[in-house]
């Protein structure tokens, strides 16, 4: 039986989120248990965020540590990330998301190349769900001498490239691998998978061919090798052993469905006997990131709605999910603006007699870098009407996306009484961020934004959002499934535009008082504080937590499947390593070689302009002295016709003189 205070080992992959969990992390210290944060992505010390620094200062019961396993090259681990990887793929490919577009083509693009090889570029798209066939045809090619049409081998398209045959015309393993990790090329007219470039090896042809890939179980047959190999392959020995050292009571991990090594942990737990809790941090994690390879003794997620994406879209038990509610969402509903509306408009350069229209940026993910120049457009438009002219606009970037925003030409083009603040070129990471961020959506009339959690968060506040569905960001709001909740889930939180007019028109009479504000309580209810508004989600997750650590979880012995599979698996796996370090190595070679050439034409190009720029120099100097000396030349002839003319005019002179003396 564990003890009553409980030592908690918390996996966050990035230091960064570590804010998302905070009134949880301090409700738990307060309670006496000791928290160790661990983070998966080694940063300086220096970049330590505000939240880690004061949960340290105020409580040394939680401590931090950074996640150096050292098992990049081991072969198994590296077998089951990119199974993992690979699984995510497919499973963001499937009918059930067939009206997204943005995320399952981020999913393919950090497939595995064998699995894009595999299940091809175009097997979720046109033919969505029609399995593994896909444009097998378009993995990178192999160019080797040209064999006779219709050789094993042979693209029958172009029949000058041999893919992977040897001059024989067999296929040879390694060239089979070497075409399947070419990565495609990404350049189709949506920028997603569709263009990639096409010309598949024969082998692959057979793996995936008309009755592989024609038919639907192709993909899932692909698919169900995959998940074999993700849900027999053991736990890393560094996992194991990173676990024994320690020995926590609990394991907490908060990329569930983002880091496959985080599931590596969960099963070795499981056999270790420690029990486990997988916290969803966020709300598009269970719709946009992954698949839940390993499923833990409890996952928390915010609400109902995860909850159904957690059983239906993942395949999780009922009795294992919990709707806790949105912790990170607890200090905007009590909280209160640090200063008055005068202050914070003159601090940011707005003027405080009008009211001013938040935008909240998003992610370059979500919006890319053409979001200044969109945002620019609709700002002109809407102060175009005269009923809001000269209204006031405050830009806030994202916090992970300021470079756009850093050109200064983007706040002259907003015009008057329109800034962006804070500005991108200044470091965010202080003790006022949070202060700044509440007191400009509390000031603000409205809020504006393409697709961001800040849309929420301004929601809980008691700001009314709008946005407007727009081409430019048509893959990223219709195509995403997580944006349909701000507008569907308790009637919705948000009003909804078809066009920047239509927009303008919507915000007009909101600030005029001729139409209500959009009542977001239902929407708060059903997808923030499940429990009631009146109820914070933190100490809900806290309880969680804890009832899950003092639970009693015996050691889990190894399925009798991954007993029979696993040396296979591993003899697989260390031919794949082979085969990759191999790859690797000629790939370093060609890089190698590459330099080279690149170092010797750039020597050549300097040492041809440094011999041009020097015969330049000569040539000017050589026709320098030449312009001199023709010119001492003839200054002398001149000198010399002067002084012959003085000779011959004294000789007459004299001439003239002596004849009256004769």
């Amino acid at each position: 039986m564990a003890s009553t205070r409980l030592r908690i080992a918390f996996l966050i992959d990035v230091e960064g989120q570590a804010y998302v969990f905070a009134p949880t992390l301090r409700i738990l210290a307060e309670r006496g248990h000791s928290v160790a944060m661990v983070f998966g992505k080694v940063v300086s010390p220096e970049a330590t965020t505000v939240v880690i620094r004061r949960l340290r200062a105020e409580f040394p019961a939680i401590t931090r540590e950074w996640l150096r396993l050292d098992d990049h090259d081991d072969p198994e681990p590296v077998l089951f990330r990119k199974a993992w990887t690979g699984l995510a793929a497919l499973h963001y490919r499937a009918p059930r998301f067939a009206g997204t577009e943005a995320v399952p083509d981020r999913a393919w693009k950090y497939a595995p190349r064998l699995v894009q090889a595999l299940a091809g570029t175009r097997w979720g798209r046109s033919e969505r769900g029609r399995g593994a066939r896909a444009g097998v045809r378009r993995v990178g090619v192999e160019t080797m001498p040209p064999g006779p049409a219709g050789t094993p081998g042979v693209c029958e398209r172009r029949p000058d490239r041999q893919i992977v045959c040897a001059r024989g015309g067999a296929p040879t393993p390694a060239g089979l691998l070497r075409a399947a990790q070419r990565r495609p090329r990404f350049g189709g007219p949506d920028g997603g998978p569709d263009g990639a470039c096409m010309s598949a090896p024969g082998p692959v042809h057979a793996l995936a061919g008309p009755r592989g890939g024609r038919c639907a179980g192709g993909g899932r047959a692909l698919a169900g090798v995959l998940r074999v190999v993700v849900e027999t392959m053991p736990p890393g020995p560094a996992v194991t052993r990173w676990l024994c050292e320690r020995r926590p009571d609990l394991l907490i991990v908060s990329a569930l469905v983002v880091d496959p090594r985080q599931a590596e942990f969960i099963r070795a737990a499981k056999r270790l006997g420690i029990p486990s809790v997988g916290a969803v941090r966020s709300w598009d994690n269970l719709t946009s990131k992954g698949v839940i390879a390993e499923v833990p003794d409890v996952i928390t997620v915010w609400n109902e709605t995860q909850r159904r994406e957690a059983i239906e879209i993942h395949g999780v038990s009922p009795d294992v999910v919990v709707a806790t509610g949105a912790q990170p969402f607890d200090k905007w509903f009590e909280r209160e603006p640090s200063r008055d509306r005068s202050a914070f408009c003159a601090e940011a350069g707005l003027d405080p007699e009008r009211p001013y229209v938040l935008y909240l940026a998003s992610s370059n993910f979500i919006s890319g870098a053409g979001e200044p120049d969109w945002v620019v457009r609709w700002a002109r438009t809407v102060r175009s009407r005269p009923e809001l002219e000269g209204i006031g606009v405050l830009v806030r970037p994202h916090p992970k996306a300021t470079s756009q925003w850093v050109d200064p030409g983007v706040s002259t083009a907003l015009g008057e009484n329109a800034t962006i603040w804070p500005s991108p070129s200044i470091d965010r990471s202080h003790e006022r961020e949070d202060d700044d961020f509440f007191d400009s959506i509390f000031h603000s009339a409205a809020v504006v934004g393409v697709n961001t959690t800040a849309l929420i968060e301004s929601a809980v506040v008691g700001r009314p959002v709008l946005s407007v569905l727009t081409d430019e960001f048509r893959r990223t709001q219709q195509g995403s499934a997580h944006f349909a909740y701000l507008h569907t889930v308790g009637g919705g939180m948000m009003r909804l535009a078809r066009s920047v007019d239509e927009h303008a028109e919507q915000l007009t009479a909101l600030l005029r008082g001729e139409e209500p504000p959009p009542d977001a309580s239902a929407f708060l209810r059903e997808f923030v504080r499940p429990h009631g508004l009146d109820r914070p989600a933190a100490p809900i997750l806290a309880d969680v937590i804890e009832r899950t650590g003092r639970r009693e979880r015996s050691p889990e012995p190894s399925r009798v499947r991954a007993l029979l599979v696993w040396p296979l698996l591993r003899l697989v796996a260390r031919l794949l390593a082979a085969l990759e370090t191999s790859e690797r190595e000629r790939e370093r070679r060609r890089k190698l070689v590459r330099r080279r050439v690149q170092h010797a034409r750039k020597t050549g190009r300097r040492r041809l302009e440094h011999a041009r720029k020097t015969g330049r120099r000569r040539f000017r100097r050589a026709r320098k002295t030449n312009r001199l000396r023709v010119a001492r030349g003839t200054n002398h002839a001149r000198s010399l016709r002067r002084r012959g003319g003085r000779a011959l005019r004294r000789a007459l002179y004299a001439r003239r003189v002596e004849r009256p003396r004769d």
